[in-house]
Protein backbone atom coordinates (compact mmCIF):
# COMPACT_ATOMS: atom_id res chain seq x y z
CA UNK A 1 0.00 0.00 0.00
CA UNK A 2 1.50 3.19 -1.23
CA UNK A 3 1.53 6.26 1.44
CA UNK A 4 -0.19 9.61 0.45
CA UNK A 5 2.05 12.86 0.52
CA UNK A 6 1.46 15.09 3.26
CA UNK A 7 -0.82 18.13 2.61
CA UNK A 8 1.56 21.47 2.61
CA UNK A 9 -1.45 23.88 3.15
CA UNK A 10 -1.00 23.53 6.78
CA UNK A 11 2.43 24.48 6.80
CA UNK A 12 2.39 27.62 4.36
CA UNK A 13 -0.68 28.50 7.10
CA UNK A 14 1.32 28.64 9.97
CA UNK A 15 4.33 30.41 8.45
CA UNK A 16 1.76 32.93 7.18
CA UNK A 17 0.69 33.52 10.72
CA UNK A 18 4.04 34.24 12.26
CA UNK A 19 5.22 36.50 9.65
CA UNK A 20 1.99 38.50 10.83
CA UNK A 21 2.74 38.52 14.33
CA UNK A 22 6.11 39.15 13.64
CA UNK A 23 5.58 42.47 11.80
CA UNK A 24 2.83 43.34 14.39
CA UNK A 25 5.29 43.32 17.19
CA UNK A 26 8.02 45.20 14.91
CA UNK A 27 5.12 47.67 14.50
CA UNK A 28 4.46 48.17 18.30
CA UNK A 29 8.11 48.74 19.31
CA UNK A 30 8.45 51.60 16.33
CA UNK A 31 5.97 52.87 17.75
CA UNK A 32 6.92 53.26 21.21
CA UNK A 33 10.18 53.70 20.28
CA UNK A 34 9.23 56.70 18.26
CA UNK A 35 6.80 57.96 21.00
CA UNK A 36 10.08 57.43 23.90
CA UNK A 37 11.92 59.38 21.80
CA UNK A 38 9.41 62.54 21.78
CA UNK A 39 9.01 62.33 25.54
CA UNK A 40 12.41 61.97 26.24
CA UNK A 41 14.57 65.22 25.47
CA UNK A 42 17.82 64.91 24.44
CA UNK A 43 21.25 66.46 23.05
CA UNK A 44 19.63 66.33 19.46
CA UNK A 45 16.61 68.47 20.32
CA UNK A 46 18.61 71.20 19.00
CA UNK A 47 18.97 69.68 15.78
CA UNK A 48 15.49 69.19 15.33
CA UNK A 49 13.22 71.31 13.36
CA UNK A 50 11.68 74.82 15.20
CA UNK A 51 8.01 73.99 14.54
CA UNK A 52 8.35 70.37 15.40
CA UNK A 53 9.99 71.69 19.13
CA UNK A 54 7.40 74.35 19.25
CA UNK A 55 4.25 71.73 18.72
CA UNK A 56 5.97 70.07 21.50
CA UNK A 57 6.47 72.57 23.70
CA UNK A 58 2.63 73.69 23.58
CA UNK A 59 1.63 69.95 23.59
CA UNK A 60 3.08 70.20 27.17
CA UNK A 61 1.98 73.52 27.84
CA UNK A 62 -1.20 72.44 27.23
CA UNK A 63 -1.54 69.54 29.42
CA UNK A 64 0.02 71.23 32.08
CA UNK A 65 -2.85 73.83 32.12
CA UNK A 66 -5.23 71.09 31.92
CA UNK A 67 -3.61 69.62 35.20
CA UNK A 68 -3.68 73.11 36.85
CA UNK A 69 -7.25 73.10 36.26
CA UNK A 70 -8.38 70.37 36.80
CA UNK A 71 -6.77 70.58 40.47
CA UNK A 72 -8.25 74.15 40.91
CA UNK A 73 -11.50 72.74 39.84
CA UNK A 74 -11.02 69.97 42.24
CA UNK A 75 -10.58 72.27 45.20
CA UNK A 76 -13.33 74.33 44.51
CA UNK A 77 -15.67 71.44 44.48
CA UNK A 78 -14.27 69.91 47.55
CA UNK A 79 -14.45 73.34 49.58
CA UNK A 80 -18.56 73.92 47.82
CA UNK A 81 -19.07 70.80 49.24
CA UNK A 82 -17.59 71.43 52.74
CA UNK A 83 -20.03 74.19 53.00
CA UNK A 84 -22.84 73.07 52.13
CA UNK A 85 -21.99 70.12 54.54
CA UNK A 86 -20.87 71.87 57.42
CA UNK A 87 -22.88 75.53 57.41
CA UNK A 88 -21.37 78.28 59.41
CA UNK A 89 -23.92 78.09 62.42
CA UNK A 90 -25.77 81.77 63.10
CA UNK A 91 -25.04 84.02 65.75
CA UNK A 92 -27.05 82.94 69.29
CA UNK A 93 -29.31 85.54 69.59
CA UNK A 94 -28.62 88.00 72.62
CA UNK A 95 -31.88 87.82 75.60
CA UNK A 96 -33.45 90.85 76.31
CA UNK A 97 -32.31 91.93 79.66
CA UNK A 98 -35.42 91.18 82.23
CA UNK A 99 -37.25 94.46 83.45
CA UNK A 100 -36.55 94.92 86.91
CA UNK A 101 -39.47 94.81 89.24
CA UNK A 102 -40.88 96.82 92.02
CA UNK A 103 -43.75 95.25 93.74
CA UNK A 104 -43.68 97.62 96.41
CA UNK A 105 -44.83 100.28 93.71
CA UNK A 106 -48.10 97.82 93.12
CA UNK A 107 -49.59 97.81 96.51
CA UNK A 108 -50.72 100.84 98.13
CA UNK A 109 -51.81 100.53 101.85
CA UNK A 110 -53.68 102.72 104.67
CA UNK A 111 -53.15 101.92 108.13
CA UNK A 112 -51.88 98.39 107.28
CA UNK A 113 -48.57 97.08 105.61
CA UNK A 114 -48.39 93.03 104.12
CA UNK A 115 -45.56 92.35 106.24
CA UNK A 116 -48.35 93.19 109.38
CA UNK A 117 -50.14 90.41 108.46
CA UNK A 118 -49.32 86.48 109.48
CA UNK A 119 -46.01 85.02 107.47
CA UNK A 120 -48.03 81.31 106.48
CA UNK A 121 -46.53 77.99 105.54
CA UNK A 122 -44.21 77.37 103.08
CA UNK A 123 -45.83 77.41 99.83
CA UNK A 124 -48.63 79.65 98.30
CA UNK A 125 -51.22 80.01 101.15
CA UNK A 126 -54.08 81.89 102.64
CA UNK A 127 -52.58 83.99 105.13
CA UNK A 128 -55.77 85.49 106.12
CA UNK A 129 -59.73 85.26 105.06
CA UNK A 130 -62.79 87.14 106.29
CA UNK A 131 -66.47 85.92 106.70
CA UNK A 132 -68.95 85.28 103.74
CA UNK A 133 -70.66 87.77 103.06
CA UNK A 134 -74.45 87.23 101.56
CA UNK A 135 -73.46 86.14 98.25
CA UNK A 136 -70.72 83.01 99.48
CA UNK A 137 -67.67 85.61 99.10
CA UNK A 138 -64.89 85.25 101.19
CA UNK A 139 -61.87 87.91 100.86
CA UNK A 140 -58.83 86.55 101.40
CA UNK A 141 -55.03 87.28 101.12
CA UNK A 142 -52.04 85.14 100.18
CA UNK A 143 -48.63 84.93 100.66
CA UNK A 144 -45.65 83.76 98.17
CA UNK A 145 -43.62 81.84 100.76
CA UNK A 146 -41.59 80.12 97.73
CA UNK A 147 -37.99 81.24 96.99
CA UNK A 148 -39.06 82.22 92.94
CA UNK A 149 -42.02 84.91 92.08
CA UNK A 150 -45.16 83.82 91.00
CA UNK A 151 -47.25 85.34 88.17
CA UNK A 152 -51.31 85.14 88.13
CA UNK A 153 -52.38 83.61 91.27
CA UNK A 154 -55.95 81.45 91.42
CA UNK A 155 -57.35 79.13 94.33
CA UNK A 156 -59.61 76.48 94.28
CA UNK A 157 -61.40 75.90 97.73
CA UNK A 158 -63.71 73.31 99.22
CA UNK A 159 -66.19 73.33 102.10
CA UNK A 160 -67.04 70.83 104.77
CA UNK A 161 -69.29 70.17 107.16
CA UNK A 162 -68.31 68.88 110.69
CA UNK A 163 -68.07 65.71 109.50
CA UNK A 164 -65.66 66.34 106.40
CA UNK A 165 -68.35 65.96 103.74
CA UNK A 166 -68.27 68.37 100.65
CA UNK A 167 -70.61 70.92 100.38
CA UNK A 168 -69.22 72.75 97.40
CA UNK A 169 -66.76 74.22 96.13
CA UNK A 170 -65.12 77.70 94.89
CA UNK A 171 -62.70 79.58 93.22
CA UNK A 172 -61.26 83.22 92.86
CA UNK A 173 -61.91 86.05 91.44
CA UNK A 174 -59.36 88.93 90.53
CA UNK A 175 -56.38 88.11 92.73
CA UNK A 176 -54.10 91.07 92.94
CA UNK A 177 -51.33 91.82 92.08
CA UNK A 178 -50.57 89.67 88.98
CA UNK A 179 -47.21 89.17 89.78
CA UNK A 180 -46.16 87.96 93.26
CA UNK A 181 -42.30 87.84 94.63
CA UNK A 182 -41.09 85.69 97.22
CA UNK A 183 -42.46 86.93 100.54
CA UNK A 184 -44.94 89.13 98.53
CA UNK A 185 -49.09 88.84 99.40
CA UNK A 186 -51.91 89.14 96.69
CA UNK A 187 -55.70 89.62 97.31
CA UNK A 188 -58.95 89.45 95.95
CA UNK A 189 -62.43 87.17 96.97
CA UNK A 190 -63.57 83.53 97.07
CA UNK A 191 -66.70 83.08 95.72
CA UNK A 192 -69.01 79.96 96.32
CA UNK A 193 -72.18 81.29 95.39
CA UNK A 194 -75.40 79.36 96.98
CA UNK A 195 -73.04 76.65 99.11
CA UNK A 196 -74.27 76.45 102.81
CA UNK A 197 -70.97 78.28 104.75
CA UNK A 198 -72.42 78.45 108.32
CA UNK A 199 -70.07 76.42 110.38
CA UNK A 200 -68.23 75.01 107.41
CA UNK A 201 -64.25 74.62 107.09
CA UNK A 202 -62.70 76.10 103.66
CA UNK A 203 -59.78 74.22 102.10
CA UNK A 204 -57.79 76.46 99.62
CA UNK A 205 -55.33 75.40 96.74
CA UNK A 206 -53.34 78.04 95.45
CA UNK A 207 -51.62 78.15 92.24
CA UNK A 208 -49.35 80.31 90.24
CA UNK A 209 -47.05 80.47 86.89
CA UNK A 210 -43.83 81.11 86.51
CA UNK A 211 -44.00 83.49 83.83
CA UNK A 212 -46.47 86.28 82.95
CA UNK A 213 -47.62 84.34 79.88
CA UNK A 214 -47.44 84.92 76.25
CA UNK A 215 -50.85 86.25 74.87
CA UNK A 216 -53.41 88.86 77.16
CA UNK A 217 -50.77 89.75 79.74
CA UNK A 218 -51.54 90.94 82.55
CA UNK A 219 -49.72 93.83 83.69
CA UNK A 220 -49.60 95.54 87.01
CA UNK A 221 -49.84 99.63 87.40
CA UNK A 222 -47.93 101.67 89.82
CA UNK A 223 -50.29 103.29 92.28
CA UNK A 224 -49.44 107.04 92.20
CA UNK A 225 -52.41 108.38 94.69
CA UNK A 226 -55.31 107.45 96.58
CA UNK A 227 -58.35 108.49 99.31
CA UNK A 228 -61.36 107.56 100.87
CA UNK A 229 -63.80 109.79 99.80
CA UNK A 230 -67.73 109.93 100.56
CA UNK A 231 -67.47 105.79 100.06
CA UNK A 232 -64.79 105.44 97.21
CA UNK A 233 -61.20 104.92 97.64
CA UNK A 234 -60.15 107.12 94.57
CA UNK A 235 -56.75 107.99 93.06
CA UNK A 236 -54.61 107.63 89.47
CA UNK A 237 -52.62 105.13 88.00
CA UNK A 238 -49.26 104.71 86.27
CA UNK A 239 -48.62 102.57 83.31
CA UNK A 240 -45.18 102.00 83.48
CA UNK A 241 -44.50 99.20 81.52
CA UNK A 242 -43.57 99.13 78.16
CA UNK A 243 -46.61 98.46 76.39
CA UNK A 244 -50.90 100.37 76.25
CA UNK A 245 -53.04 98.33 78.86
CA UNK A 246 -56.47 97.70 78.41
CA UNK A 247 -59.63 96.17 81.02
CA UNK A 248 -57.85 98.24 84.02
CA UNK A 249 -59.43 96.60 87.12
CA UNK A 250 -58.26 98.12 90.64
CA UNK A 251 -59.25 95.99 93.33
CA UNK A 252 -59.25 96.95 97.33
CA UNK A 253 -59.27 94.92 100.90
CA UNK A 254 -59.84 95.99 104.05
CA UNK A 255 -59.33 94.86 107.69
CA UNK A 256 -60.51 94.96 111.02
CA UNK A 257 -58.32 96.56 114.17
CA UNK A 258 -56.94 92.30 114.36
CA UNK A 259 -55.94 92.35 110.60
CA UNK A 260 -59.08 90.34 109.84
CA UNK A 261 -60.66 90.90 106.26
CA UNK A 262 -63.66 92.39 106.63
CA UNK A 263 -64.80 92.95 102.61
CA UNK A 264 -63.55 92.99 98.93
CA UNK A 265 -64.51 95.11 96.26
CA UNK A 266 -63.00 95.65 92.56
CA UNK A 267 -63.93 97.71 89.77
CA UNK A 268 -62.87 98.41 86.32
CA UNK A 269 -61.52 101.97 85.24
CA UNK A 270 -63.91 104.64 83.41
CA UNK A 271 -60.86 105.07 80.69
CA UNK A 272 -60.79 101.54 78.95
CA UNK A 273 -56.89 101.64 77.61
CA UNK A 274 -53.79 103.56 78.85
CA UNK A 275 -50.74 103.99 77.20
CA UNK A 276 -47.32 103.37 78.44
CA UNK A 277 -46.11 105.66 80.48
CA UNK A 278 -49.49 107.75 80.74
CA UNK A 279 -51.33 107.93 83.99
CA UNK A 280 -55.30 107.56 84.30
CA UNK A 281 -58.17 107.67 87.05
CA UNK A 282 -59.99 105.63 89.21
CA UNK A 283 -62.36 105.29 91.68
CA UNK A 284 -63.96 102.21 93.61
CA UNK A 285 -66.82 101.80 95.26
CA UNK A 286 -67.45 100.09 98.57
CA UNK A 287 -71.04 100.04 98.62
CA UNK A 288 -71.68 101.43 102.33
CA UNK A 289 -69.16 99.83 103.92
CA UNK A 290 -66.40 102.57 104.30
CA UNK A 291 -67.05 101.85 107.85
CA UNK A 292 -64.94 98.87 107.69
CA UNK A 293 -61.88 99.92 105.65
CA UNK A 294 -60.01 102.55 108.03
CA UNK A 295 -57.30 99.53 106.81
CA UNK A 296 -57.14 98.72 103.18
CA UNK A 297 -54.91 96.99 100.87
CA UNK A 298 -54.83 98.65 97.02
CA UNK A 299 -53.69 96.67 93.79
CA UNK A 300 -54.57 97.71 90.14
CA UNK A 301 -53.55 95.83 87.11
CA UNK A 302 -54.39 95.52 82.93
CA UNK A 303 -54.12 93.44 80.17
CA UNK A 304 -51.45 94.06 77.07
CA UNK A 305 -53.91 92.88 74.30
CA UNK A 306 -51.99 94.35 71.07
Amino acid sequence: MSTLPSDPKPQRSNRRTLLILGAIITIFACTACGIIYFLIPNSDDNNRPTAEVAEQTEVEVTRLVEIEVTRLVEVEVTRLIETIITPTPPPAPTAAPTPEIDPTAYIAAVNITPNDLPTGEPGLVVIAAGPPNQFGAIPVVVRNNTDTPVYNLDISATARDTAGRVLGTGSSLDLLPSYVPPAGVAFGRVLFQDTPLDGATIEYLVTGSDDPGTIFIRRDLEVIEHNLVSGNVVGSLLNSNAAALDLINVAVICFDDTLVPTVSRDNYTDQERVESGAQLPFSVDLLGDEAQCDRYLLAARGTETD
